[in-house]
């Protein structure tokens, strides 16, 4: 059974073994045994035991003795297997995990912040001073050095901007990305980039952002989803590229407004001013009081008297 967990390598860790029992009753507790560090053998990962390199064990209560492991004692990371014989009680065994330095600080240490550390040696996930656990997008990479999400760059906001413009600062990319889209988190905007520059890290869009970006701002960037082929000619669905995939050829969204209401009318000029009784009666209101005639057969329909029967 495992009596608990040890630092590597350091001194002055105290852990308590027992109960020890006469070895002659087989019941009573033992309080009063003097335990050295030769009657304590220890054994680290199965290899041969050794004696605790010094010191002994001290009462505490109930048969239950505490025991200083030292550097020594604890070198090496793994099981520490020991057992004390001693004269007067019967053989007491115990079992101790060695955790590395750093693994058992963020398990033990006071405010310990758990295995997330905010460090780079080793790490397999970011993780923030204050211990939140992030994602960095700059540092997920395909092997051949692609991104491996959508997020193709990100960084802070430094130099001058304005409504259509913005310097992305030191993380600016140094290859072209016009026609990719520029996402502002806290003001929750995004535009696609029309112009940029790599030499200056400047970008611009043709529709303005209120409120302006600002020094400090963050900024992602990531693949604008367009048609490559394009439509309006600027090599993706514009505006123009729009018009023509949902049939409005003409710019003027009121021009094609005007032409439905053309249609409209000229449809309600073909219909009756009025109802009678609630229904359309464009043709048969002029025959409501003429008799009917025909005899039903074939090509003599029955029908008001003026109506030709074909």
């Amino acid at each position: 059974m495992l009596s608990g967990y040890l630092r590597q390598a350091t001194a002055s860790q105290s852990r308590e073994v027992g109960p020890f029992i006469s070895d002659s009753d087989f019941k009573t507790v033992q309080t009063a045994l003097t335990i050295a560090s030769t009657d304590v053998k220890l054994s680290a990962n199965g290899a041969t035991p050794a004696n605790k390199n010094s010191g002994g064990g001290t009462h505490r209560h109930n048969g239950m003795y505490a025991l200083t492991f030292d550097a020594t004692d604890t070198a090496t990371v793994g099981e520490l297997c020991g057992s004390i014989s001693v004269s007067g009680a019967l053989v007491v065994p115990f079992k101790f995990q060695v955790l590395e330095e750093v693994v058992f600080d963020a398990l033990f240490a006071a405010d310990a912040a758990g295995f997330l550390r905010p460090t780079t040696a080793g790490r397999t996930l970011d993780v923030a001073s204050t211990g939140e656990a992030g994602v960095d997008f700059d540092n997920i990479k395909l092997t051949n050095g692609a991104p491996a999400v959508g997020v193709t760059a990100s960084g802070t906001l430094s130099g001058t901007h304005s409504n259509v413009s913005a310097d992305l600062g030191t993380n600016a990319p140094q290859t072209a990305i016009s026609k990719q889209t520029l996402y502002f988190p806290g003001s929750n905007l995004s535009r696609k980039i029309d112009t940029y520059n790599p030499g200056t890290g400047v970008a611009t869009w043709a529709d303005p952002v209120s409120p302006s970006p600002a020094n400090g701002d963050a900024w992602f960037m990531y693949p604008t989803a367009v048609d490559p082929a394009g439509t309006g000619g600027s090599g993706g669905l514009d505006a123009a590229g729009v018009r023509a995939a949902i049939g409005m050829a003409n710019a003027s969204f009121d021009n094609q407004i005007a032409a439905v209401s053309t249609l409209v009318n000229d449809a309600r000029s073909r219909l009756p001013a009025t109802l009678i009784g609630g229904r359309m009666d464009s043709s048969w209101g002029g025959y409501k009081d003429k008799p009917l005639i025909g005899t039903g057969a074939v090509g003599d329909n029955i029908r008001p008297q003026g109506i030709d029967p074909t």
